[in-house]
This record gives structure tokens, C-alpha cells and sequence, in this order.
């Protein structure tokens, strides 16, 4: 298949490891980095609070013209936050496979879990465009439930996954040993939401 993955593009663990392994298994994979689209004040402020302004606006046209000149048979969105719902819908009426992925909980709002106050905003055009995607995949199980608010089509869990030629054991050195050896170790990542205790 030929697949054009759209999402942010900064971390080698979420789009690029994705898309290595797909292609791995054959597929050609197109990236579109939307993380190019928001620069200066204001195309910061439209990364952290989404709405239809010129960085939004040129961001889908570029990936309109993009699937206009690849013919993908898959979009798959990761994390997409600024897709406008229009440019969804051309994509389907184009008979290419639409699919959303978040690894992230766009649904705390729901939950009355304190957020940073910018994701209140962060999520509208995602959480809109739900009900557009052909197949809408979650990191959390209560995520499929919520989604259904929404009317999200086709809401499934996609599990965590390792990297396996970056995650495999490996044989310490008798001074490595003395410097890493523990009881327990953390990995992984936290915020200061609650999470950090």
C-alpha cells in the first residue's frame, strides 16, 4: 500500500519508528510534517490553541495538493489536532482510507481531570472530526468509549509497542553493572499532573 502518515514528526518512537515498520512490511510511506506549519508567535499560538487561521489553512491545502499528487490508498493522521474536518472529507471522497490515531487523552475534558487550560481548545477540531475518519484508533481502552460521544467511526485500541531495533537486551560490562545496578528502575515519562507522586 502506499501511505501518507501526517502528525508532528519530532520524536523517532511515534511517526518514524510507525512508519519504518510499515515499511519493513512493504508499504511505501509518505510523511507529512505538520510541525513545519507553526512557526513565529502567531503559528505557535495556532499549534496550542487550533483554529482556521493561515497556518491551519496552508497546512491542509499542502496535504490536499500532497494526496492530490500521491493518490495514497491510506491517510493515516497521528495525533492530527489541526486537520479541518473539509480536508477529511475530501480525502474520503477520494476513496482513500481515512485512520486517526492518538496516543494522548483527548477526552479529559469529560472527566472534569485538570488539564492545562489550553486543551480545552487543543482537542475541538480533533474531537469534530472523529465522525469523518473511516477508522479511529486509541491508546486507552475508556478512549473507545468516549469516542462513541463524539461518533466516532470504527473507534479500536491500537496497543503500545516496543521498537525492536532500538529495545533489546543487552550484555553490561562488569563497570556498567556497578554504575546501573538497582532495585527498581522508571521507564518512561511523567508530568506534573498529578502523575509525579
Amino acid at each position: 500500500m502506499k501511505i501518507i502518515i501526517a502528525g508532528y514528526w519530532g520524536w523517532h518512537h511515534y511517526e518514524e519508528s510507525f512508519s519504518i515498520a510499515l515499511e519493513r512490511l512493504g508499504h511505501t510511506v509518505i510523511p507529512f510534517k505538520t510541525s513545519i506549519y507553526f512557526n513565529g508567535k502567531l503559528g505557535r499560538l495556532q499549534e496550542i490553541i487550533p483554529f482556521n487561521g493561515h497556518a491551519v489553512k496552508e497546512m491542509n491545502t499542502d496535504l490536499l495538493n500532497l494526496i492530490e499528487k500521491e493518490k495514497p490508498d491510506l491517510f493515516f493522521a497521528w495525533r492530527c489536532t489541526h486537520l479541518r474536518s473539509f480536508t477529511i472529507k475530501k480525502i474520503n471522497n477520494k476513496n482513500i482510507i481515512s485512520v486517526s490515531y492518538n496516543n494522548d487523552d483527548p477526552f479529559g475534558n469529560l472527566h472534569n481531570i485538570k488539564l492545562p487550560w489550553h486543551h480545552k481548545f487543543l482537542w475541538r477540531m480533533y474531537l469534530d472530526n472523529l465522525q469523518y475518519f473511516n477508522f479511529n484508533y486509541f491508546y486507552r481502552k475508556n478512549n473507545i468509549k468516549d469516542s462513541k460521544i463524539y461518533k466516532a467511526n470504527n473507534p479500536s485500541l491500537m496497543l503500545p509497542a516496543f521498537i525492536p531495533w532500538k529495545d533489546f537486551p543487552i550484555e553490561l560490562k562488569p563497570e556498567e553493572l556497578v554504575k546501573y545496578k538497582c532495585d527498581v528502575v522508571f521507564i518512561g515519562h511523567y508530568e506534573k499532573d498529578n502523575r509525579v507522586n
